[in-house]
């Protein structure tokens, strides 16, 4: 009868995990956000960043057949601000489309991005110049106003 329990327990287990996504978010952020931002806490935006995890979290949690885990895995300043394009020279638009590709390249080769990092959020101060499909509608390049997406499963 233990044993029996203990694979109906161990298959419980296991369907609980095929059924959950978990994610780890990392927010890179550039200087015109450092700037701006109103949020800083003991120096850093981990506060602000952990409760907008939580408010995410908090979006997926009617979800019946499907737990989403976030968590909040780092934050940090971009150092490769190079790799932001603007739309012209002013630096007073980014250009999401050609900024995209870039920062996918240097998130893909950053050996010291840590293992439990599944999305990158790029966090500006900057208005975007995005494209919308003309097949489906979608945005290429944005996530949600003012902010770059890029995630990689």
């Amino acid at each position: 009868l233990t044993t029996c329990l203990w694979n109906v327990f161990a298959q419980e287990a296991h369907q609980e995990k095929e059924d959950t996504i978990k994610l780890g978010l990392y927010f890179d952020t550039t200087k015109s956000f450092l700037r701006k931002a109103i949020f800083k806490e003991n120096g850093t935006f981990d506060a602000y960043f952990a409760t907008l995890t939580n408010a995410a979290q908090a979006y997926f949690r009617n979800h019946n057949n499907l737990k989403i885990r976030l968590t909040l895995v780092n934050s940090s300043k971009l150092e490769q601000q190079d790799a932001l394009k603007y739309t012209n020279e002013t630096e007073s638009r980014l250009d999401a489309i050609a900024t995209l590709p870039k920062l996918q390249r240097i998130f893909t080769w950053n050996e010291s991005l840590s293992v439990d990092v599944d999305v990158v959020f790029l966090v500006t101060g900057y208005k975007m110049k995005t494209r919308v499909s003309e097949m489906i509608g979608d945005w290429y390049g944005l996530a949600d106003p003012q902010s770059i997406c890029y995630g990689n499963a």
